[in-house]
């Protein structure tokens, strides 16, 4: 693909593993001292994958999560926090005196596991790493509410029913299918990125950029590519630019992988 360096998709029947058979991927990554962890390590607890990072405001909102996560805790419940990021360094700040696990993910291995198109995306993981709600789009605060249209307390509240009494909010067969597939462009815009960040890794702004825009072409509703991708060749991802796309992304009807975000008109069970 360029500069000697290569990407590898990963296997699709890891993402048919979620969205079709509802069981969790396997999961490694580091949390931000470098330690690896597995998806695994919190089997026999109710969890949410809750996905942000340093680019989008949804960081703002981890202390709701870490509220969220030190309320249910005695009910065996944790939140699982990823960060789609470059470096720990980018997550750092944002997670000073947070006690629930934050990992972080630079490759995007979630994002293609999980079809995951957007942050902040939550998903829903039994004792048994099977996925109890899959893919949607889910607040830990009111801090954007104004910007998004999305109050926080529907979704936590039908969190903290699922935990404490086993109540969800739909059936598996709800669930199995309601998040669509990646297409090859985004598997391939995927692996555009990934040569891309490598590049910017190694000081390569050509390769970089080169890189960046086919996978922005190639996946151009998927803000985990193209806004991921602004630091990287050094554009604000909160500046001008950013809201010229957001609008153009929102008037094609804000297509993403995932389910809609909860409303207080939806029954809570």
């Amino acid at each position: 693909m360029g500069a000697g360096l290569i990407a590898i998709a990963l296997p699709s029947e890891l993402r048919r593993l979620a969205l079709e058979d509802l069981q969790a991927p396997p999961l490694v990554l580091p949390d931000l001292d470098g330690r690896l962890h597995r998806l695994d390590e919190w089997r026999g607890m109710k969890k949410l994958l809750v996905t942000f990072s340093s680019w989008c405001g949804c960081r703002y909102a981890l202390p709701g999560w870490q509220a969220l996560h030190d309320e249910l805790r005695p009910f065996g419940f944790t939140v699982v926090a990823v960060a789609i990021d470059h470096s720990a360094d980018d997550v750092r700040p944002f997670a000073c005196g947070l006690t629930m696990p934050v990992l972080y993910d630079s490759n995007h291995v979630l994002t293609e596991s999980y079809a995951i198109s957007n942050v902040p995306t939550v998903v829903w993981i039994d004792e048994e790493d099977h996925i109890a709600r899959p893919n949607g789009t889910a607040f830990g605060s009111d801090t954007f509410s104004d910007f998004t249209g999305v109050e926080a307390g529907p979704h936590l509240d039908q969190v903290r029913r699922w935990v404490r009494e086993g109540v969800l909010p739909g059936s598996d067969d709800e669930a199995r299918y309601a998040v669509g597939d990646l297409s090859d462009d985004e598997v391939l815009a995927r692996l555009h990125f990934r040569v891309a960040a490598e590049a910017h890794r190694q000081g390569n702004r050509e390769v970089t950029r080169r890189h960046l825009s086919r996978a922005s072409e190639l996946a151009p509703d998927d803000l985990t590519i193209w806004r991921a991708g602004m630091p990287l060749v050094g554009e604000d991802p909160f500046g001008d630019a950013f809201f010229v796309r957001y609008e153009e992304w929102k008037h094609r009807g804000s297509p993403f992988h995932g389910l809609p975000a909860v409303t207080g008109s939806e029954p809570a069970a």
